[in-house]
Formats: C-alpha cells, sequence, structure tokens
C-alpha cells in the first residue's frame, strides 16, 4: 500500500483533466485563460488543477508584467516537478514493459505444455483466455 503522500500525488496525476492542463504546460502554455480554452473547459477546472500541482510542487505561480499594467498570473512546471513527470513515465514504461515479456514468456510456457501435451487443448484454450484477459486489462489502461 501506498503511504499518503505519494498517493494523493498519483492520483491527481492520474485524473485525466490534470494530464490534459500538465500536458498543456509541456507544450509551453502559461496561463489558465489560454489552457481552459484550449481543454474547452471552464476556467476554475483549470484554476483548481493548477492550484493543487502548486500546493504539491509540481508547478510554480509567477506574475508577470503586462501591458495593460495589470500583472498576468503564469505558471509552468518546476524542475522537480519535470523531473517527477519524467520519473513516473520512465518507470511506468519499464513496468508495462516487464508486463508484457511476462505475458509472452506465460503465453510461450502454455505452448510448450501443450506441445508436450502436458495439458489438455482444454485446459490450454482456457488459461490463454485468462492469459488474454489480463493482457487486455493492461493494455486497455
Amino acid at each position: 500500500m501506498m503511504k499518503g503522500k505519494s498517493a494523493a500525488v498519483l492520483r491527481h496525476l492520474a485524473s485525466p483533466a490534470c494530464n490534459n492542463v500538465l500536458g498543456c504546460l509541456r507544450d509551453g502554455m502559461d496561463h489558465p485563460d489560454d489552457i481552459s480554452k484550449k481543454l474547452d473547459v471552464v476556467r476554475q477546472t483549470v484554476d483548481w488543477h493548477l492550484i493543487k500541482l502548486s500546493a504539491l510542487g509540481i508547478v510554480d505561480r509567477e506574475a508577470v508584467s503586462s501591458l495593460s499594467g495589470r500583472p498576468r498570473v503564469i505558471y509552468k512546471l518546476t524542475k522537480d516537478g519535470e523531473k517527477l513527470i519524467k520519473n513516473i513515465e520512465s518507470m511506468v514504461g519499464q513496468h508495462y514493459t516487464q508486463l508484457m515479456k511476462e505475458f509472452e514468456r506465460q503465453q510461450s510456457e502454455l505452448d510448450r505444455q501443450l506441445a508436450r501435451a502436458d495439458i489438455s487443448e482444454e485446459v490450454y484454450l482456457e488459461k490463454v483466455k485468462k492469459l488474454e484477459k489480463e493482457r487486455g486489462i493492461v493494455e486497455s489502461d
């Protein structure tokens, strides 16, 4: 079981809306209005995610001067936020690759067992169906 802080960060990062906001930030967008227009969501949704990401240390909030004289508040990924996201992506990629290798290994083992007549075709088909279902769950996420 994950500890509270890790679970809180991952829970928020797992949100599709949060991922969309992060994607906009990674693409160079920095203002909530621009992000909300790009994502076709209300500004409050974007603000909520940016505030949460800021509290988690993943984004920084900064006021910059503008032509209207009123400061413009922008957001950007922190270096730690960038590093965290890259690390998560890398670790998940490695984990996924290992899962796929394990599915392939299990499939090959079932093929060998069937070829040696260690298991019946009925048992083979049942186990292959279960394995394909598990693999489908992993691949659909």
